[in-house]
């Protein structure tokens, strides 16, 4: 089947397979590189240059994206590689990096335009999967305000006179250029991080951010995004899929191809526990290291869902 298929995995650090080095490490005996690890995760150095490459090659060869790929016999791509945008996301002299796996949702939808770009200009002859792993609403959000110098009195006035949240939020919170002809094509600006402090500071008129009402609208944002570009992606042979971790998504998100994990629809759950790297690394090393990632068990399980629901529905 090799080359009639082909795979594209966007997400976090579940994508990335992070810690899963710590599996060639105890192998091999390498316990320095442990011990070095916890010293440069101290002084927050970026991983990609401490890391050794045996390390890395481990990790990326066994998480879930390559364990699909290998059983259908055929390659992927994805923007999550080690540390992959570290250092373009947060902190007042840094600007927000679209394509980083730290801004999953905005990354996911930034790579996937480029790809309906090229598809347009030069066609598409390779089925083709693009398969996202979702995040909690507090990782990042597709708004792009930064809140310090906008006229809070006027966009307060301007969603009171709106017909509805999500209309304002849209119109005036989204890059206006976002939403461009075709609903989903973002152009210039791209979305800053978690807005809640600065929305706040506008007041008890909004209601609107009360309560759990921001993250609804963001979960509806999200899937009508998403659901454009599903749309569009089918045009050219391809699919969208949903691969959720968090709980939260998986209630609030959902489309045509959404992919449960037994047993409970998603990755970070209670009855993942024995399921952590932490955890096999303890079974099985009697060596105690703080990492809660998914361990190899749960790689092989997330990959083994995916497999069977392709194999079920989108063969």
């Amino acid at each position: 089947m090799k080359n009639d298929l082909q795979f594209v995995f966007m997400g976090d650090s579940y994508t990335v397979g992070w810690g899963l080095w710590y599996y060639y490490w105890c192998e091999n005996k390498l316990y320095d590189h442990i011990n070095f690890q916890k010293r440069y995760i101290d002084v927050d150095a970026s991983h990609s240059v401490f890391t050794d490459n045996k390390a890395l090659m481990y990790t990326w060869e066994n998480r879930f994206p390559a364990l699909v790929a290998s059983h259908f016999d055929t390659d992927y791509r994805t923007n999550c590689w080690e540390d992959v945008g570290v250092y373009s996301t947060g902190g007042a002299d840094r600007q927000p990096n679209p394509y980083s796996r730290e801004s999953v949702h905005t990354a996911a939808t930034a790579a996937i335009v480029n790809y309906l770009t090229y598809f347009k200009k030069y066609g598409n002859e390779t089925r083709k999967f693009f398969i996202i792993q979702t995040s909690d609403p507090t990782r990042d959000t597709m708004l792009c305000q930064a809140y310090d110098d906008i006229d809070k009195d006027n966009i307060i006035k301007k969603i009171e006179e709106s017909r509805s949240a999500e209309e304002a939020f849209g119109k005036l919170l989204l890059n206006s250029e976002y939403i461009h002809s075709t609903g989903y094509l973002p152009r210039n600006k791209f979305p800053y991080s978690w807005p809640r402090a600065g929305l706040q500071s506008f007041g008890d008129k909004l209601d609107i951010i009360q309560n759990d009402n921001l993250e609804k609208i963001l979960y509806h944002l999200w899937e009508s995004v998403w659901g454009n570009i599903e749309i569009e992606l089918k045009k050219y042979n391809c699919e969208l899929l949903l691969v959720h971790s968090q709980e939260e998504f998986y209630k609030n998100v959902k489309l045509e191809n959404t992919i449960e994990i037994p047993p409970d629809g998603f990755m970070h759950s209670y009855n993942y526990e024995e399921m952590t790297i932490k955890k096999e690394i303890y079974n099985k090393y009697n060596i105690v290291i703080e990492e809660k990632h998914p361990g190899l068990q749960l790689h092989q399980r997330i990959a083994d869902s995916i497999i069977k629901y392709i194999e079920e529905h989108l063969k």
